[in-house]
């Protein structure tokens, strides 16, 4: 399957056996980072008859218009058999890093009606990453053996752009952190830190602190909005 990024007009090749049936999702664009949502390729489903007018319109004015071939630079992705989690469109999905409280975070993430996906170490959370959107990325500062001054996941959130990272809110959770501590969160580059000691209350946690989160940058995602 062939995407072709509307933003910096790199073609983006997906294997076949990697695109799901009758789904519609996004793709995040490893060049440029642009959000692409593939909503006009259903698998296994029959073309209209409006669709096949349609074709043919586009086919007879082909015919009579000149064209001038347009080169496209072509950017060929390899993406790993599980490397990319695929949404529905509008699903609101959440990203744990944790290897020690799975169980306990996939059940508060359905309490709050997310889409979860579990990363299964540092290379796997990276990959998700590149390729897929997440509104909420849970992440302990010491998943998959990683310390918290040397966090590859924490070293790959922090320098997004603006515009991006506000798309997303981070809870940090470590064995040291004042849960809630906005300056501390501030330094770290996530929107909430927890304590893992009161990994019990995450669900409170998360519901005050996301809350907080959308009312303080409300006029700023507002202002992006109108940009695109």
């Amino acid at each position: 399957m062939d995407i072709i990024c509307s933003k910096c007009n790199k073609r983006i090749t997906i294997p076949e056996d990697r695109v799901p049936d009758n789904k519609v999702f996004t793709l995040i664009c490893p060049h440029c980072r642009n959000n692409i949502s593939i909503t006009d390729r259903i698998k296994d489903m029959g073309v209209s008859h409006d669709q096949d007018s349609m074709r043919e319109t586009v086919s007879e004015t082909s015919r009579l218009t000149p064209s001038i071939p347009q080169p496209i630079p072509v950017l060929q992705v390899s993406i790993p058999k599980e490397g990319i989690d695929f949404f529905d469109e509008g699903d609101k999905t959440a990203l744990i890093c944790d290897d020690k409280n799975t169980d306990l975070l996939k059940i508060t993430m359905d309490k709050l009606e997310y889409k979860i996906s579990i990363a299964k170490g540092v290379d796997d959370a990276l990959t998700k990453l590149k390729f897929t959107r997440y509104d909420l990325i849970i992440l302990n500062e010491n998943f998959a053996g990683c310390s918290p001054t040397k966090n590859p996941i924490l070293d790959y959130i922090q320098p997004m752009p603006m515009a991006r990272r506000r798309e997303i809110f981070v809870a940090l959770l470590g064995q040291d952190l004042r849960t809630m501590d906005n300056m501390t969160a501030f330094l770290k580059s996530v929107d909430v830190v927890i304590n893992i000691k009161e990994i019990q209350n995450v669900r409170d946690i998360l519901n005050s602190s996301i809350g907080a989160n959308e009312r303080f940058y409300k006029v700023f995602k507002d202002a992006l909005k109108l940009k695109k």
